[in-house]
């Protein structure tokens, strides 16, 4: 999110440097890499977390005009990718998933990003084989 943030304001003057650990540099990689082996433990917890969320949500908001979800339905969900597509995607305004996952990774912001930031151990992610970026890196320690 750091990432994303200073590429959507390269004018910004309130920090000088940054420093982002375990960056999602792109999303879609993400969200097929973490609905694999071990890292699918990890995707289990998150995505119970945000299930129960949104079921509790939906007990006093109408979601019926953007998502048409049952209970039922939202308990099915077991990736994130289903859970982008059925909720995050319609309820942002993003035609799909991958739309979603386009448009909003902070690795399609680097290029307007103008200030210095280190991401360690980015390489180093158990759950995400990232794609070489070393072009788009300003530092890697």
């Amino acid at each position: 999110m750091l990432l994303k943030l200073l590429g959507e304001n390269p004018a910004q003057k309130w920090l000088k440097a940054a420093v982002a650990i375990s960056s999602p540099l792109k999303l879609s990689e993400c969200a097929k890499s973490i609905n694999q082996g071990f890292s699918r433990v990890y995707q289990k917890y998150l995505l119970t977390s945000m299930k129960n969320t949104l079921l509790k949500k939906m007990e006093y908001i109408d979601y019926r005009k953007l998502i048409q979800l049952t209970k039922s339905d939202v308990h099915e969900i077991t990736s994130f990718t289903q859970f982008d597509e059925k909720i995050t995607a319609p309820l942002h305004g993003f035609a799909d998933a991958q739309d979603y996952y386009r448009k909003m990774q902070c690795l399609s912001f680097f290029k307007r990003n103008s200030l210095p930031y280190v991401s360690p151990a980015q390489y180093r992610r158990p759950l995400y084989e990232p794609p070489n970026c070393a072009s788009r890196r300003r530092a890697c320690a």
